[in-house]
């Protein structure tokens, strides 16, 4: 399977996820949902927002010695190739998002020996869009007047 084939069908999978999450709650619940999807979005504009606070590094600081290390304590999400902290990385990346595609495209070419430099910036990218669809799907199935009629 080419790379554009499996990206669409992997791009695809967020939106279906959202609605069979949505379906699976009674109406009563998908309020309690569309609560949840909105604080986690919010949680993640936060992050963003205080990014230099939360963040445990300096996204950019380049340190060879620890390069391309796994999950530890000192590093909970790892290390990429240039040795720079990936948690740090994740959590300034939800400023410009375009930062978590990049790490993601850094990281295909170790993701036989480095998986923790796609698994956490790809997670970041699917938490989101998750959210933004649950968010969006049950937001519009609050206010559609069309879904109101229907379901009356």
């Amino acid at each position: 399977m080419t790379a554009a084939p499996l990206a669409a069908w992997w791009a695809s999978w967020p939106p279906v996820l959202a609605r069979e999450l949505l379906a699976s709650f009674g109406k009563r619940d998908q309020g309690a949902l569309l609560i949840g999807a909105g604080a986690a979005g919010s949680e993640v504009t936060r992050s963003a927002a205080l990014a230099p606070q939360l963040a445990p590094c300096d996204p950019m600081k380049v340190d060879t010695r620890v390069r391309m290390q796994g999950p530890s304590a000192a590093h909970p999400f790892g290390t990429d190739q240039l040795g720079r902290d990936v948690l740090s990385r994740v959590i300034h990346g939800g400023r410009p998002s375009l930062e978590w595609g990049a790490m993601l495209t850094g990281a295909r070419d170790y993701f036989a020996t480095a998986w923790w430099l796609s698994l956490f910036p790809g997670a970041a990218i699917v938490l989101v869009v998750l959210c933004m669809n649950t968010l969006g799907d049950a937001a519009r199935d609050v206010m559609s007047p069309w879904l109101q009629e229907v379901k009356g």
